[in-house]
């Protein structure tokens, strides 16, 4: 038996020398758990000691799950090396014990920091020291004429910097020794001061980095003047902003145990421009060798991650791949394909997918020979992209989902009974939407209906022997028309599976699970738009003629629950579109609702989801904010991740930005116009807009392949590159 290795008893500190080093000192010792057996001595001994993987036994004892394992390797119940009892069993996860150690790491981080940063404090002091007397003793007639020239040719600003980095580094010397000195004469501090002493040192040394915190009213009023080229010179000011950052950013290396934040100087010229001040970056995607005139495509769409774009024309289909780090730089032409199945790198390098592999990867079940032949006349409508799916929507109910990885492969084709109205895909890739209105073949009565597939890829190498059912979702759809005619469903749900398999360019076998999951909606009003939240959880669903719009939770696919509504909104004028957009917050709360009709200025609204009771609950939206400012003709939006700002596009081109700190608050919002792109004359004509992961910059990609970048980190005001928006309130 073993024999459990004791220790001493724990010595409490007096109230008044308590500190941090002692606390996680105690805290180990209590949260110490068995977590291995020694076997280096007669008898083995079991080791406590702090473990991140902390459960319960049956017997109520606390153990590593990693040595449960070990003990029960060969039976299921083992003995228990705390209370010794047999019969004992893993029980469950303690999630308390395990959230507490975490915690203990981070306390040890901490003072691992602490310590690291005083001995390289110490360590300054006593260089600069040294190298100050050394300079002091060593100055010759040469080096002086060297500094003196050197100063001269360095400008009045960088004589200003200096000054001012010389007087912020004297200040937070004298600061930093007054501070010791109290220490010294206060005794030992707690854990609480101690972070109040690191947040204000962090505070410092960023405003240390910083000389440009404060622009005089004379500096705003000279970018006044209209700057058209494409590149300028860079400021002194902003180098020494990025070189402070790349100092930041060698620290936080060092110290790989604390999270690392977001750039320092970015936040800091983001907060001094946003959303006055940009730096535009333009390219042309695509060139037309024999016409003057430029090509337009019918559809665009951008990755959530800002690495792929996609331009879509009535047969083909370009990506491009793109780098959201480094804006100066071009996209590059990553994949390209055609509706009847090519594929690849370029269109001199092109592969094209057999009938009987569409067939095999396919839901053509039914008659594939019409299928087949109806695909060869199809014509794509719009697209989405992901991170390494592209999925395109057309003509004859035809959806194909490609593999971006794989030189823009066609993986799957479903094919809908009735056409295709409308299609979304989540920001995970493992949703596909599709908005239909079917008909009743028999009363002729028309009903909207939401398709939802999803994506369900395989690594395995014998997926073809999988059990699954290959029928259409149009069966399916055909259930919900006639319910007494199902005979075979027994309770089951509606959802249908189809199996298909492809080999990746590594030569592994893949297969993708497509699972659909068909409902209607309570009206009959046809499909408008479909839109996932930022976590997928939610779908909002926009009709055409009576412009109601809808939110329905899909975190059961299986059964999906309508938990918003609002009441419709008729208009019948011609230049009517009615809702043309809709984007969720960050948080999922708050949604921003864009329409094209006479007196329908943009909204955000609140949508009461959290304030629901009882589980048949359906909330009413609140009315938070008006963007009148931006007129009656947008067709489409875009939340920033930071959830302070929007951008809107108008009809005519003309891109928005409404900042407003707090959407409830509607004077304190600032709008401005950033640039302009190409006009369009319905929705589906406009461009793609998208904010980068933390909001620096904004991507627009037009109907003519124009990429419009907009950096609000690109530089400080002083710079002659960053030009000033034109401010509308």
């Amino acid at each position: 038996m073993w024999s459990v290795s004791s220790k001493s008893k724990l010595n409490f500190p007096q109230a008044g020398n308590i500190e941090l080093s002692d606390v996680v000192h105690d805290l180990e010792q209590y949260l110490s758990v068995p977590k291995t057996i020694n076997y280096s001595q007669f008898p083995p001994f079991v080791v406590k000691a702090l473990c991140d993987d902390c459960s319960v036994l049956s017997c109520g004892c606390l153990i590593s799950e990693k040595l449960a394992n070990e003990l029960s390797t060969h039976s299921k119940e083992f003995v228990c090396p705390q209370c010794h009892n047999t019969d004992v069993y893993l029980l469950n996860v303690c999630t308390t014990i395990r959230s507490l150690v975490k915690y203990v790491h981070g306390l040890k981080d901490i003072l691992v920091y602490e310590k690291e940063s005083n001995s390289e404090n110490a360590k300054e002091s006593s260089v600069s020291e040294h190298e100050y007397q050394q300079k002091q003793h060593k100055v010759t007639f040469l080096s002086a004429f060297n500094e003196v020239f050197a100063e001269i040719n360095s400008g009045s600003r960088i004589e200003d910097y200096k000054k001012d980095g010389y007087n912020s580094m004297n200040t937070q010397s004298s600061s930093y020794s007054s501070r010791e000195c109290g220490r010294q004469s206060n005794g030992p501090i707690s854990y609480k001061d101690r972070r109040l002493q690191g947040e204000q040192q962090a505070q410092q040394s960023i405003a240390s980095t910083s000389p440009g915190s404060n622009f005089t009213p004379s500096s705003l009023h000279s970018l006044s003047r209209q700057r058209t080229k494409n590149s300028f010179p860079t400021s002194n000011l902003t180098k020494l902003l990025t070189s402070s950052s790349n100092n930041d950013k060698v620290g936080l290396k060092k110290n790989q145990g604390r999270p690392q934040s977001m750039d320092a100087s970015k936040e800091l010229i983001y907060g001094k421009n946003f959303p006055f001040f940009r730096k535009l970056f333009q390219y042309r995607l695509h060139h037309s060798k024999f016409f003057p005139r430029s090509k337009l495509f019918i559809g665009t769409s951008i990755s959530p991650d800002l690495k792929h774009l996609a331009l879509l024309t009535e047969r083909k289909f370009e990506v491009y791949s793109l780098d959201p780090d480094k804006p100066d730089q071009c996209p590059k032409l990553y994949c390209c394909g055609k509706s009847n199945g090519e594929y690849g790198s370029d269109y001199s390098d092109h592969h094209v997918i057999s009938d009987e592999e569409v067939v095999r990867n396919s839901n053509f079940t039914e008659s594939p020979g019409l299928a087949l032949e109806a695909l060869t006349k199809w014509e794509h409508h719009s697209c989405k992209i992901s991170k390494n799916i592209l999925v395109i929507a057309g003509s004859r109910g035809f959806l194909r989902i490609h593999d971006l990885s794989f030189r823009g492969r066609c993986i799957f084709t479903y094919q809908c009974k009735f056409p295709i109205r409308c299609m979304d895909m989540s920001p995970d890739g493992k949703f596909i939407s599709i908005g239909i209105t079917g008909k009743d073949k028999y009363t002729l009565v028309e009903q909207a209906f939401v398709i939802l597939l999803r994506l369900d890829f395989d690594d395995s190498t014998d997926v073809e022997s999988a059990n699954v059912s290959l029928t259409s979702s149009n069966k399916a759809i055909y259930k919900l028309f006639h319910p007494a005619e199902d005979h075979a469903n027994n309770g089951e749900s509606n959802s249908t599976n189809t199996l298909s398999t492809f080999q990746t360019s590594q030569g592994v076998h893949v297969g993708l699970r497509l699972i659909a999951f068909p409902f209607n909606l309570p009206y009959r009003d046809p499909i408008n738009i479909l839109q996932f939240s930022p976590n997928s959880k939610m779908l909002s669903v926009a009709t055409a003629l009576e412009s109601r719009f809808l939110t329905i939770n899909i975190t059961d696919p299986n059964r999906p629950i309508l938990v918003m509504k609002s009441q419709r909104r008729m208009d019948t004028s011609l230049d009517s579109e009615g809702i043309t957009d809709m984007q969720f917050f960050p948080d999922d709360r708050i949604m921003c609702i864009t329409s094209v009709a006479s007196n329908s200025v943009p909204i955000v609204i609140d949508t009461n989801i959290s304030s629901i009771s009882g589980p048949n609950g359906i909330a009413k939206p609140k009315m938070l904010l008006k963007v009148s400012e931006v007129g009656s003709t947008i067709h489409k939006c875009c939340v920033s991740p930071r959830g302070d700002a929007v951008a809107y596009l108008d009809r005519s081109g003309t891109v928005y930005i409404m900042m407003c700190p707090r959407m409830d608050d509607s004077d304190n919002k600032r709008i401005v116009v950033v640039t302009d792109v190409a006009n369009s004359f319905t929705v589906g004509e406009s461009a793609s807009m998208r904010f980068d992961s933390h909001g620096y910059k904004l991507y627009i990609i037009d109907r003519k392949g124009i990429l419009t970048i907009s950096d609000f980190t690109a530089g400080t005001v002083e710079d002659q590159s960053v030009t000033r928006c034109k401010i509308i309130t």
